[in-house]
């Protein structure tokens, strides 16, 4: 299909231009209703001028897309849905303003991507490291994923899935606001992490330390692990608070 551009729609994306030449597009429901036609659509503007950073206000729902790079966008004000796409790298992108879906994609980085301020779902892709990620607001799906390396990730807002993990460390992550479940994970030590704010799930994972864990807010899960025969009670209570119960301790 031949796309063309209008020349109304051409003028909009000139007026929204910077000074810091950045484009804001005013949401690609702009070009079209269909977000696919609309990004091809965009992509030809962006190229008159030179592909300029550019950010996208709005959602970006572009699941099973065939192309592998997004060009310089830097933003995502809303959702960018990427599901079983051929998506390889984010490229420049830093932020994106809610959830980020890259659910079974063949992903090989993130980029520069620093921000994820809701849900960032890694299921079944083959990303190796989060990178520069820092910030995740939602939930982090790690499940079935190929992640060994949590990069410089510090937050997960609320829960963090990674059932059946490969990743042996959770590098420097400091914090997860909700449910951390890491059953049947190879992770050995939690690390750097310190609070939890509900359930710490440790069932048939290679825990063997704590690391710098202060808090946990609901129960911690200790069945069929390591670290069951490897710390007392007394012990495991003096270093960690913990608000539940502690499930499967043996000791």
């Amino acid at each position: 299909m031949k796309l063309i551009v209008k020349e109304s729609q051409y003028q909009k994306i000139l007026q929204e231009e910077s000074k810091e030449k950045i484009f804001r597009v005013p949401g690609l429901e702009f070009f079209h209703e269909d977000h696919h036609i609309a990004f091809e659509i965009l992509q030809k503007i962006l190229e008159q001028r030179g592909n300029p950073p550019y950010i996208v206000e709005g959602d970006m729902l572009l699941e099973e897309a065939e192309f592998e790079s997004l060009g310089n966008l830097i933003e995502v004000t809303g959702t960018l849905d990427l599901f079983a796409s051929n998506i390889k790298t984010l490229g420049p992108l830093k932020r994106v303003g809610n959830g980020l879906n890259l659910g079974i994609t063949k992903i090989e980085s993130l980029g520069n991507l620093k921000y994820v301020m809701g849900y960032l779902n890694l299921y079944d892709s083959t990303l190796k490291s989060l990178g520069n990620l820092e910030y995740v607001g939602g939930t982090l799906s790690l499940d079935l994923s190929l992640v060994e390396d949590m990069g410089n990730l510090k937050i997960v807002g609320k829960d963090l899935e990674m059932d059946d993990s490969i990743m042996q460390s959770l590098g420097k992550l400091e914090m997860v606001g909700r449910t951390a479940d890491l059953s049947g994970s190879n992770v050995k030590d939690l690390g750097n992490l310190k609070e939890v704010g509900y359930d710490l799930i440790l069932t048939g994972s290679k825990i063997e330390s704590l690391g710098d864990l202060e808090l946990v807010g609901g129960h911690l899960n200790l069945v069929r692990t390591p670290l069951q025969k490897m710390i007392t009670l007394p012990e495991l209570k003096a270093k960690v608070e913990i608000g539940g119960g502690i499930v499967g301790f043996v000791g």
